[in-house]
């Protein structure tokens, strides 16, 4: 069976949320598949709402990369291809202020990826496989 992702519905405001840590997230233009071609922008290939879900996951037990200052995120064993180009993994900066709104966007994991400490997480927690770690590590993914 394929991977279903949940139904949210957008907030007056434009956001999606809150999640269980009381976030909301505010799909940005330019990161959208339907965005400029010429951007240098990564873009999603997800519906606002998928993107809403791929944030939720990483905030809600709190993917935290340290080195990186922010969430990082990972679908169904990284099955799920979240960007245009192929990305498996989404990022979303923690926001400078508390009542920001958080946004985030598909990333190549030579871009940048998770520290050590996530992986370590993910591997125990099943999120990953050990395969799938030995290809997030040197940037394959």
């Amino acid at each position: 069976m394929a991977f279903q992702f949940p139904r949210s519905k957008r907030n007056n405001d434009g956001t999606y949320g809150p999640t269980l840590r009381n976030h909301y997230y505010f799909p940005v233009s330019y990161h959208a598949r339907t965005s400029l071609k010429r951007s240098s922008k990564s873009r999603w290939c997800l519906r606002e709402a998928e993107q809403f879900y791929v944030f939720r996951i990483a905030d809600e037990p709190w993917w935290e990369c340290v080195v990186n200052h922010c969430l990082f995120s990972i679908v169904d064993f990284g099955n799920i291809v979240l960007g245009e180009n192929g990305e498996r993994l989404a990022v979303f900066p923690i926001p400078r202020n508390s009542n920001d709104y958080w946004h985030g966007y598909p990333i190549q994991t030579q871009e940048s990826k998770p520290c050590p400490n996530l992986l370590d997480h993910w591997e125990k927690g099943g999120i990953i496989t050990p395969h799938l770690r030995r290809k997030i590590e040197p940037g394959r993914l």
